[in-house]
């Protein structure tokens, strides 16, 4: 059953079995749940999808000649990877094997082949497209190697402090297509912030996007924050979700745990509190402005 409807002193409610209509949800490697989370990506948005894959001992995976592929690794288990074909324009190092942790990521243009190896499982997205649209190189991303910066969804000015203060671009998917005569090519952007609830600030995204008019569905994948030293004020991790972006009196809470999937639809006002989380934004780019302070109507 879904979680009762809460007030401002709602006290915290357990995960739900289905999900609300304004939000989907899946535990790790529940295929029921995730079945119901891809169905409504695909039925939303055309070209995408989005899925759960499970990974046991080596694998060759190839992206075919019309979709980009990106495998981000869930918490839990173990793996390795390596780039084994694709456009010869990319650092050598990504043919050589390389471990996985959680919120690593292997991406793959149209014609793009990986070898993987493990015993672990990955959100996975695929976005149909001919090859000369995505310029991106395949490669892998590592996590603990990006550059960290702070910002999104965080409140800006909070004091520093250097276990709170993360967040780290995965994929940056403007800059990895392009736009052409007959219409728009689907985008991808990843990035991983901690967000607490000291510095967290409750919004909304519009059903059309303030800058290009396309939608800013987001997606939480949700890591582990413990391995990297981090430090969160809230356990377990909780969402608060409003169904009525404009009402702030009424919303649902869920906890969260690592390796779970939040899909979270546009006008659906939502606050994480101590989590980790790999923030998925498409089609539209993800962009500050077009994150619309909770009880506020959208700029005309």
């Amino acid at each position: 059953m879904k979680p009762p409807k809460g007030n401002v002193t709602a006290k915290e409610a357990h995960m739900p079995a289905q999900s609300p209509g304004y939000l989907d949800f899946a535990s790790q490697g529940n295929d029921a749940e995730m079945q119901v989370v891809s169905r409504n990506i695909a039925g939303r948005y055309p070209g995408y999808h989005f899925g759960h894959y499970r990974l046991v001992g080596r694998k060759r995976l190839s992206a075919p000649n019309d979709a980009g592929y990106f495998y981000i690794m869930q918490p839990g288990g173990h793996a390795s990877a390596r780039i084994i074909d694709g456009p010869l324009t990319i650092d050598r190092g990504h043919y050589l094997n390389t471990a996985l942790d959680q919120g690593d990521l292997i991406h793959l243009p149209p014609g793009a082949t990986a070898e993987m190896d493990g015993d672990t499982w990955f959100w996975m997205f695929a976005i149909k497209g001919p090859p000369e649209h995505f310029i991106y190189k395949p490669g892998i991303t590592l996590l603990r190697f990006c550059t960290n910066t702070k910002g999104g969804c965080n409140i800006p000015g909070a004091a520093p402090n250097p276990r709170r203060d993360f967040r780290k671009m995965l994929f940056s998917g403007h800059d990895s297509v392009v736009r052409v005569p007959d219409g728009f090519v689907p985008r991808l952007e990843l990035h991983v912030p901690l967000i607490n609830a000291t510095s967290s600030r409750p919004h909304w995204h519009p059903d059309q996007s303030l800058k290009d008019g396309l939608p800013q569905h987001e997606m939480y994948l949700m890591l582990d924050h413990a391995p990297y030293g981090l430090e969160v004020d809230h356990v377990p991790p909780k969402l608060r979700t409003y169904s009525n972006p404009l009402n702030a009196k009424e919303f649902d809470d869920w906890d969260m745990l690592p390796g779970q999937t939040y899909s979270i639809f546009t006008r659906t006002g939502h606050q994480l509190y101590g989590g980790l989380v790999v923030v998925a934004a498409f089609p539209a780019r993800f962009d500050l402005d077009n994150e619309i302070e909770l009880g506020s109507p959208p700029a005309p």
